[in-house]
């Protein structure tokens, strides 16, 4: 028995001197020897430890160099397998690998590139064989966590002796559950430094069989500079430094069938960008940005909801040789030109749409050294809804503008318009005044663009036969943000009462062929005020106050659509007469039926709201009554202003005056109470109708 324990006891031992000592001291011999017989590289190992009863291996300080410079290393090499784990469950369980301190040096000299030069030439013939018989004996493997801490990436391109760098430090790369092994989701993050100060996040998950990742890449103040000096021949013009880009992006990648790439772009944009071409600045762009795009590959499908430029300004010079954002970069070669057009006949076309595009504050400047003329854009704003491409191709090549044959641009010439057929005098200022008139296809095209008393936009675009309007005109006349105020002397003439406030949007649209016009009258009012009555023969009484409360949306806009239609021709037609009568009948029904127009805004029918329907002998609010109920009460809590009364009523034939009085009690209570209504909205009349079981409600305005 002793003899058996001592020759254990030896075994052990001679286990552990063969673990610690011997087996690092073959591994590196193995390792340096056979790598550097595949590679053209050198090997360098500093120390190998090896743990024979936790089965941990560190390799310190292990290099690969090549012409003397170091293209790969690493201060550690940590791996810790689970024997036993692996053992019991027949697959390779390793608990931990980490790499501390990895470096990467990838050169790639004049499109030679330095990694993919490593293996000797007598071992690249092997390498395919040596794949097939891995591929046939495949075996599960689960790594629990794989560590690259602290690491650094060095990427450098050489170009006719000039170098350019980019690298990745500060690199930090965690993968758990990783393997074929039962197939886990396996987990990655990865952080690094772009250069400088641009910041890289990637985050993973990941499944093998099949293969599918969901993920997302960020990138913060990625200098765009860092790139474009990659290929100096290519560009003809220099990015400023604070030049930077930021992304979110999402992606999915499935192999289950075939290859499926979805992304989703959270945000892309570029910010405060300068373009200079031979010292001078072309174009300035505060923000590109590109917000919520969905991109399905398999489907050629691109959904972008917001494209938006803020703070564009470009400057644009022309003379006999184009102009200054021509050859902004330099052409392909011929063979490259034809392999981008070849293009199969039988792909489909992209689909794109775009839900938003939105231009802020865009500043076009062209000074034209042919003509002699120059062109100014100031602070121009765009905004856009629902662009589609489907299955369309476009080449602006063919896209051609004719030279406008008149061209008035002013911004000193102010008009001064008085009337002085009212009391007072009325006037406005119209400034920084751009119109423009060519012909097009027999018809002349008339453009006007202007700024009404300093905050307003008047923009006009018209196509007229100038010798028959009444055979053909198109008119389109807009008006923005134009301050109601100004208008007081004709509301104090034509309705008696003053404006004190407000704004006016006007949308004209004209279309008269053959004396026929169709005329659509689109008025957005926001924040009007009345003030006081005035006397004047000309006026006509009309329920303002009430037509502004009943109007309005939550906002404080009223939207008003009058169209208009009729033979111009006819000596009776006359468009102020038809507007103006289409202007009084919808005040009459805002005093004839209230209900009507209140119910409208709040997309309820009349008979919705109109009345609180009872039957024989009911008092109570029950479910039937609340329905209607519920929606006086959203009308009313919406619009303060205005107030419901109301008279008890009962068929005296048929019940007691008591149910009047409850029914009438009870929904005042309701309204109160349990909606919230302000008591002073409600009012009941002292007088019961004595033939109906139903409470008829009547709209007032509160004092």
């Amino acid at each position: 028995m002793k003899k058996i324990a001592k020759i254990l006891g030896a075994l052990i031992v001679f286990y552990l001197l063969l673990g610690f000592f011997l087996v690092p001291f073959i591994a590196k011999k193995i390792i340096i020897s056979n790598l550097d017989k595949t590679l053209v590289t050198t090997t360098k190992i500093d120390k190998i430890y090896f743990n024979p009863l936790s089965f941990e291996l560190n390799i310190k300080n292990f290099a690969l160099i090549y012409e003397e410079d170091t293209i790969f290393s690493l201060k550690n090499l940590y791996i810790d397998i689970a024997t036993l784990k692996s053992l019991e469950e027949r697959h390779l369980r390793v608990r931990d690998i980490t790499l501390d301190e990895a470096y990467i040096n990838i050169v790639d000299n004049n499109a030679e590139i330095n990694f993919a030069h490593l293996l000797k030439e007598n071992e690249k013939s092997l390498e395919t064989k040596e794949t097939e018989k891995k591929s046939e004996n495949s075996f599960d493997f689960f790594v629990y966590k794989i560590s690259l801490k602290n690491s650094k990436i060095d990427y450098s391109k050489v170009v006719d002796d000039e170098k350019f760098n980019i690298n990745l430090k500060d690199l930090n790369y965690t993968i758990y559950d990783f393997g074929t092994y039962k197939n886990y989701l396996s987990s990655n993050n990865l952080e690094a430094i772009i250069n400088q100060n641009s910041k890289l996040s990637i985050k993973a998950g990941i499944k093998l069989n099949p293969l599918n990742i969901d993920g997302q890449i960020k990138i913060d103040d990625l200098k765009i500079n860092d790139f474009l000096a990659f290929d100096k021949k290519l560009f003809n013009f220099k990015i400023n430094d604070e030049s930077n880009i930021n992304l979110i992006l999402n992606y999915n990648v499935n192999l289950e069938d075939n290859l499926k790439l979805k992304l989703f772009s959270k945000l892309f944009e570029i910010n405060n960008t300068k373009v200079i071409k031979d010292d001078d600045e072309i174009l300035y762009l505060n923000k590109f940005a590109v917000e919520d795009t969905n991109i399905d590959l398999d489907l050629k499908n691109i959904d972008i909801n917001l494209i938006k430029f803020d703070d564009l300004t470009t400057n644009m010079i022309l003379n006999k040789d184009g102009s200054n954002f021509s050859n902004l970069i330099n052409n392909k070669k011929d063979e490259d030109k034809k392999s981008l057009e070849e293009k199969n006949p039988d792909d489909k076309s992209w689909d794109f749409k775009i839900s938003n595009l939105n231009i802020e504050n865009l500043n076009y400047n062209l000074i034209d050294n042919i003509t002699k003329s120059s062109l100014k854009i100031d602070s121009l704003n765009l905004n856009t809804k629902d662009i589609d491409f489907i299955n369309s191709s476009f080449d602006f090549k063919n896209l051609d503008f004719d030279i406008l044959n008149l061209n008035f641009t002013n911004e000193n010439i102010i008009f001064h318009t008085k009337s002085n057929s009212t009391t007072d005098k009325f006037e406005t200022d119209i400034s920084n005044i751009k119109a423009n008139i060519s012909p097009k296809d027999k018809l002349y095209k008339f453009d006007l663009d202007a700024i009404v008393d300093r905050y307003g936009v008047l923009n006009s675009k018209n196509l007229l036969n100038i010798h028959d309007f009444k055979e053909f005109s198109d008119i389109k006349l807009i008006l923005k943000n134009i301050n109601i105020g100004n208008f007081s002397t004709y509301s104090s003439k034509y309705l008696g009462r003053k404006l004190d406030g407000g704004r006016l949007d006007l949308n004209l649209d004209y279309d008269i062929k053959n004396s026929n016009l169709k005329a659509k009258n689109e008025l957005i009012i926001k924040n009007i005020e009345f003030t006081d009555s005035v006397v004047s023969e000309n006026a006509i009484v009309l329920p303002l106050d009430l037509a502004v409360v009943l109007l309005e949306d939550l906002s404080k806009t009223i939207d008003i659509n009058l169209p208009v239609s009729g033979n111009i021709s006819d000596p009776q037609f006359s468009l102020a007469k038809i507007i103006w009568k289409s202007f009084l009948n919808l005040m009459t029904k805002v005093a004839t039926a209230p209900f009507s127009v209140v119910a409208s805004m709040f997309n309820f029918s009349e008979d919705e709201i109109k009345s609180v329907h009872f039957t024989k002998n009911e008092n109570e609010i029950t479910p039937v009554q609340k329905e209607t109920l519920d929606k006086i009460a959203m009308i009313l809590n919406s619009k303060k202003e205005l107030g419901i009364n109301f008279s008890a009523s009962f068929n005296e034939k048929e019940e007691k005056e008591e149910h009047s009085i409850l029914r009438a009690f009870n929904i005042k209570e309701y309204l109160i109470k349990e909606k919230g209504v302000d008591e002073r909205q409600i009012s009941i009349d002292n007088q019961s109708v004595k033939t109906k079981s139903n409470i008829d409600l009547n709209i007032k305005l509160l004092k």
